[in-house]
């Protein structure tokens, strides 16, 4: 069974590290994920190890994220921009930033899993426009900074794989329109 576990993680290893669009993060001009109307996940997605532990970016919001969350049949939920997988589970140990169109303003929030335990923190308001932030993980938390607002959650995985996450709309609902995302990543 270990060897079974190895080759698994070195096949992985391979996998994530090839191709030019899957490198370790680097500095990068402006990165566009596109969700398309009635998916939840974000076009141009590859496997990326996070090896530093934290994701520096600016991120473009635009009119394509509103939406009308009073819609008749939409299901308000959490929608997730970028984060970090705490291992190979992302609803077991992750954090993200979350956001939501309410009453045509955005807002986003520190989106976490412990243990398999959601943890959402307060929303904070952003303006249309380039915003700041980074997601990170340290030896004890999660951490997410959203301008120059800070949010913490207690880490308590110890997983050495760390994977980023992409853009995805949505609990139950789909995206009702085309939305896209412009991110400057910057580990």
């Amino acid at each position: 069974m270990k060897s079974y576990k190895g080759i698994i993680l070195l096949t992985f290893a391979i996998f994530a590290l090839s191709g030019p669009a899957c490198n370790l993060l680097k500095a990068e001009k402006i990165r566009v994920h596109t969700i398309k109307k009635g998916e939840h996940t974000a076009t141009n997605r590859c496997i990326r190890l996070v090896g530093s532990g934290q994701i520096k970016f600016n991120i473009f919001v635009d009119q394509s994220w509103l939406y009308d969350e009073k819609a008749p049949g939409f299901q308000s939920g959490w929608n997730k921009l970028i984060g970090i997988s705490d291992g190979f589970n992302q609803h077991k140990n992750s954090v993200r930033i979350g956001w939501r169109c309410i009453e045509n303003t955005i807002y986003l929030c520190s989106y976490c899993y412990i243990d398999g335990e959601r943890v959402i923190s307060d929303m904070v308001e952003v303006p249309m426009g380039w915003n700041t932030g980074s997601v990170s993980i340290t030896d004890n938390n999660y951490r997410v900074l959203i301008n120059n607002t800070v949010l913490n959650a207690e880490r308590t995985a110890k997983s050495p794989f760390k994977i980023m996450l992409y853009p995805y709309f949505g609990g139950n609902s789909t995206a009702p329109h085309e939305m896209e995302f412009k991110f400057r990543l910057d580990p």
